[in-house]
């Protein structure tokens, strides 16, 4: 799939160059202390520390420095990480700031890659809610020393359950993909 692809290259970029990595640092650190200041703002002001609007999209922001995750081969999930953490990052545009500032500045010696579209950052958080119930199953399966038959079928059950959900929603070529995987797997149960 080339927007993984397109995301590993960010990704890598960012990694490799100390410069873009400073910047995506700052872009971060200037919006927590930004709402910092709002939030005590308010609290002077005698306002309310929720509120509407604004304020709730700014109670999603991370609340510390993040950097983007690296998909390793031989680590199962890492890229559901990956996809989960630039979804967070690019949430409040912090990559793509970032990026525009180094290739601006013209501060990198590697060129910087290209932000993914609105399209791609979509088809990414298709695959990421296709990838979390597998992380959950994995999680669950590895969180015992002796793992049952019993949660086995359970496991099995709602992935096939989620398996069927992206039936009905196969628009995609990947979910279509994914339908024929799905009807590969033999079943466990009767039926």
């Amino acid at each position: 799939m080339h927007v993984i692809k397109k995301l590993k290259r960010i990704v890598v970029f960012f990694r490799r160059s100390s410069v873009a990595a400073r910047e995506l640092a700052d872009v971060q650190k200037k919006n927590i202390e930004g709402e910092n200041l709002r939030k005590k703002a308010r609290q002077e002001a005698g306002g309310s520390e929720g509120g509407t609007g604004a304020a709730n999209t700014e109670s999603d922001r991370p609340k510390e420095v993040l950097r983007l995750i690296l998909e390793v081969r031989t680590r199962w999930n890492s890229l559901l990480h990956m996809i989960r953490r630039y979804v967070i990052l690019n949430k409040h545009d912090y990559v793509d700031r970032a990026l525009l500032k180094v290739a601006r500045d013209n501060s990198s010696k590697a060129k910087p890659p290209p932000p993914l579209t609105p399209k791609e950052v979509e088809m990414l958080e298709e695959v990421e809610s296709v990838l979390l119930p597998l992380d959950a199953a994995t999680v669950e399966m590895s969180a015992e020393k002796a793992v049952t038959i019993s949660k086995i079928i359970t496991v099995v059950d709602s992935i096939t359950t989620v398996s069927n959900i992206f039936r009905v929603r196969a628009g995609t070529s990947w979910c279509r993909d994914l339908v024929t995987i799905d009807e590969s797997v033999p079943l466990f149960e009767g039926g």
